[in-house]
């Protein structure tokens, strides 16, 4: 089984068990909105390219979740997310001063399932699944030497590139390339968090999740290519809402009226 069979089957699973809780009594289904910030690696391998570093880079990320309680200990997530993942490329050595920053939006669906503890007011909470992302739109900006604007001496070794060449700054849309950009992603999602309860109808968390790509961001087209994969790794804030009672979810049996 391939991983991206494993995943759509995890998330028809995900699917049916939601399905299913409109007809139960005893599962409640919450709702709610979080927001956080992320740090975002890209997992490569450089040695080929001498004098060149891969940087993490901050985002943010905003998220709707519909969170499915199957007991007190076991429930089951879902959460569209819009999140950045940015990375920076960095020269050093002669080169030093020449970077290019990529700024990518991502459209996400985390598939997870939350094993909870602790007492009815503070919980503790594992999360563990996968995840997909369509890769939405991406800027670059940077600076790079001007070679043009040399002149008729080459600069001594003491300094870099741009000593010589004050170089040009740029901020522009990244146009995609269909036959080289791989703009779907798979991997796998984990996390932990602590949540409050402070009513019967609303809870507040806070969470640390890790999302591993397990899909190249670049598509097989070229020999020897090196596989570029996002490692993101973020904190969030969110707050959700029971509907119970207002849903067919954990409602009352209601005798007939004679």
């Amino acid at each position: 089984m391939t991983l991206r069979t494993f995943k759509v089957q995890f998330y028809i699973q995900i699917m049916l068990l939601l399905a299913h809780a409109t007809h139960s009594k005893a599962q409640t289904l919450y709702v709610g909105v979080e927001s956080g910030i992320n740090s975002n690696h890209l997992y490569t391998n450089a040695s080929s390219r001498f004098f060149t570093d891969y940087k993490s880079l901050t985002g943010v990320n905003v998220a709707g979740t519909a969170t499915l309680n199957i007991n007190n200990w076991l429930a089951l997530q879902l959460s569209p997310t819009f999140i950045q993942k940015n990375y920076k490329l960095t020269r050093s050595g002669y080169f030093n001063g020449q970077f290019q920053e990529f700024h990518n939006s991502y459209w996400q669906l985390p598939a997870i399932a939350q094993f909870s503890f602790g007492s009815s007011i503070v919980q503790g909470f594992l999360s563990v699944g996968v995840y997909s992302a369509y890769w939405l739109s991406a800027t670059t900006k940077g600076k790079q030497p001007v070679m043009w604007n040399s002149g008729e001496n080459t600069p001594e070794s003491r300094y870099t590139i741009f000593n010589y060449d004050g170089g040009q700054t740029y901020d522009e849309k990244y146009v995609f390339n269909d036959r080289k950009d791989n703009r779907w992603e798979f991997g796998w999602v984990a996390g932990a968090g602590i949540r409050w309860i402070p009513n019967a109808r609303s809870r507040v968390y806070i969470e640390y999740r890790r999302y591993t790509a397990q899909t190249d961001q670049q598509k097989n087209y070229m020999l020897n290519k090196v596989p570029r994969y996002n490692q993101t790794a973020g904190i969030s804030l969110g707050y959700q809402y029971s509907l119970a009672g207002l849903t067919g979810l954990s409602r009352k049996k209601h005798r007939p009226t004679k």
